[in-house]
């Protein structure tokens, strides 16, 4: 039952009954107390394979499925309102398609756009309306599984796929025609766009690469002692090279954060006992990393000049640390290989919560607005969580 019912049948039993206040006020106290982290709902079925979660305007969801469909939830109702049926193979990766093209997409957590974007092992691409559930366009001329899809800060939308290429497309306003304007001959397992007519791609080497999404042409090859793991864009909010840097990670149980204007390595951020699966940036400038060492870190990132300072050892997890998002300002939450979510005040490095999200690791999590959380397990049950 939605929050605002579950509100309202309270409020009408509580003054039909007249209770005392005393009890009242134990009522609300206990009503208060278990709103933490409360269960709004949570779904999984036997087809169902979760690669990708995707929030959408208007307290919607998208999750992909195992049977070449996409389900559309609403969050308000708990219920499944489209299933997109278009694919011939599984879906592997999904992306919003925001109107706002220069924003950068490691801190949005509230979707810009009815439209999002799909790509499969089919070796299309698909362009949806969240609305009414249609298929806007078809994009074809993979040879290979999609890999990753981003839209670029010219508008343009950027595809990796396991063919080794990556492809730039041009995509009318209505997103009803597109055509391919550029490929390169490179594999791209993550791939993010920067400003100013740049992107940055990984194939999981010890290399990242930051091209021109205008020419294709490579600017910089950001070299690592071990594979890259993770590539995280630091807000345009942060600092005054808006937008141009970059955090990494290896293997090596080590971050860079570089200027992707210069191709410069600006610092190293050392201090996990082993290897980082996860790194965010929030609004404020701190760097947040975690890692199979169990602990989430947080680092002071504003004196570039230095090495980053470690402020906050954020403990509370049995196994590794393997995804971070940022829920609220100075709120984060942390998902582990323990199957364990934490939910961490970032100012007193507080857990105010942790529960066992899933009998097995978590797998992916999605911030929603209103201090909503997507979890998704290793085996494929998805739950909201207010």
């Amino acid at each position: 039952m939605p929050r605002h019912q579950r509100i309202d049948i309270a409020t009408n039993w509580l003054v039909a009954n007249a209770i005392p206040i005393p009890d009242i006020c134990a009522i609300i106290m206990g009503y208060v107390d278990g709103m933490d982290g409360t269960l709004l709902f949570e779904f999984t079925e036997p087809a169902v394979y979760c690669p990708d979660i995707i929030a959408l305007p208007f307290d919607r969801i998208a999750s992909s499925s195992r049977d070449h469909t996409i389900h559309i939830w609403d969050l308000a109702t708990s219920t499944r309102i489209y299933v997109l049926d278009g694919h011939t193979d599984r879906i592997s990766v999904m992306a919003g398609w925001s109107s706002t093209a220069d924003t950068m997409d490691t801190m949005d957590c509230v979707a810009q756009s009815r439209v999002f974007v799909s790509g499969s092992m089919d070796r299309t691409i698909r362009m949806w309306d969240s609305m009414d559930g249609t298929c806007l366009l078809v994009l074809g001329g993979h040879t290979a599984q999609i890999a990753c899809l981003t839209r670029l800060s010219n508008g343009m939308l950027g595809s990796g796929a396991y063919d080794k290429t990556i492809r730039l497309w041009r995509i009318a306003s209505d997103c009803a025609e597109g055509e391919c304007v550029g490929i390169i001959q490179a594999s791209a397992r993550i791939l993010k766009r920067l400003p100013n007519d740049q992107m940055i791609s990984s194939d999981h080497t010890m290399h990242a690469i930051v091209r021109n999404s205008m020419t294709c042409e490579l600017t910089h090859q950001l070299d690592h002692p071990a594979e890259v793991g993770q590539i995280c864009v630091m807000p345009r909010t942060y600092g005054a090279n808006q937008g141009t840097r970059v955090v990494t990670s290896a293997l090596d149980r080590m971050a860079r954060i570089w200027d992707t204007v210069s191709g410069t390595l600006l610092c190293v951020v050392a201090g996990h006992r082993a290897c980082i699966c996860a790194i965010t940036v929030m609004r404020c400038g701190l760097l947040v990393t975690g890692s199979w060492d169990c602990t989430v870190r947080v680092w002071d990132c504003n004196d570039i000049q230095t090495n980053p300072v470690c402020v906050r050892v954020l403990q509370g997890h049995t196994v590794g640390v393997s995804r971070i998002v940022v829920l609220g300002d100075g709120i984060l939450v942390s998902g582990g290989f323990d199957g364990v979510w934490c939910q961490w005040d970032i100012s007193s490095g507080r857990c105010m919560e942790a529960r066992q999200g899933s009998a097995r690791y978590i797998r992916s999590l999605v911030a929603l607005p209103c201090h909503r959380l997507v979890t998704i397990s290793g085996t494929s049950v998805v739950r909201v969580w207010e």
